[in-house]
């Protein structure tokens, strides 16, 4: 992922000479080229709650998990040096020429998801099941440690790609929390069935439609978030200038509706 992240980078700094000023030709490529990184990114995804199925008779009957510190590299790749590296897409050099409305939000969503596709129920389940079998496996509340370092770890100045990570930690807060508190239960079993004609097995669609709502992650949650909303106050009377005075006071009232939300 690193290398073909960095050859796109270096072609996305040829861009304007390669389209040699065609406004529609810069564009379409432009979308190409993000399209191709992201998916770059997101394949680093598949590491979270990972298991190798044995090949062959000399690998025993269990799958190999995929080792922990593997996976604290892959979170820490990922809203580090991954989410960093979408920053050139949103150079207004760049992301003027394609959007002038909309762009750098665009590239603010991008970002978002990345964090937003770690904390779902599916990878909590998994590593959460990985747990109960081998406690020296990166468990959910690893996940949860690494990404909440990651991105609240230092509050100072946070950076646009900062900003855009902290509130995609607060928008997958808030759909874990929803499912929990509504008690998906029957909803996933209703998502299950739904794969049946596509030949999925049983456990399989159970798993892949988990909402994570009766894992232990949502204790883990609920205290990250009592834990991060004095810091978030604190921040906000201490910024350093509007828009991170601004930012904070809304993550604080966000995460003030996420806590009314966790008591219920």
């Amino acid at each position: 992922t690193r290398l073909g992240v960095a050859n796109i980078q270096r072609s996305l700094a040829r861009l304007d000479a390669a389209t040699r000023g065609d406004p529609a030709l810069f564009a379409s490529t432009y979308n190409v080229m993000i399209g191709r990184q992201v998916a770059l990114l997101k394949s680093v995804h598949r590491l979270i709650g990972a298991a190798m199925p044995p090949l062959g008779a000399s690998d025993g009957p269990l799958a190999k998990l995929a080792p922990a510190a593997e996976q604290h590299d892959a979170v820490q790749y990922l809203l580090g040096d991954g989410a960093r590296s979408l920053e050139p897409f949103a150079a207004p050099a760049v992301v003027e020429r394609v959007s002038v409305y909309g762009g750098y939000r665009a590239v603010d969503r991008l970002q978002a998801e990345l964090v937003k596709d770690l904390l779902t129920g599916p990878n909590l389940a998994a590593l959460e099941s990985q747990k109960r079998r081998d406690p020296s496996a990166y468990g959910p509340s690893d996940l949860g440690n690494d990404v909440s370092v990651a991105l609240w770890g230092e509050l100072a100045g946070p950076t646009a790609t900062r900003r855009a990570l902290q509130r995609g930690y607060l928008d997958a807060a808030r759909t874990l929390l929803d499912a929990w508190v509504q008690g998906r239960g029957a909803q996933e079993a209703a998502e299950a069935r739904a794969l049946a004609p596509l030949e999925v097995s049983g456990a399989a669609a159970r798993a892949l439609t988990e909402t994570g709502d009766d894992t232990l992650f949502i204790s883990w949650l609920r205290a990250d978030l009592a834990r991060l909303k004095p810091r978030l106050d604190n921040q906000a009377l201490a910024a350093r200038d509007e828009t991170e005075r601004l930012h904070y006071a809304d993550m604080n009232a966000i995460t003030a509706r996420l806590l009314q939300l966790a008591a219920r």
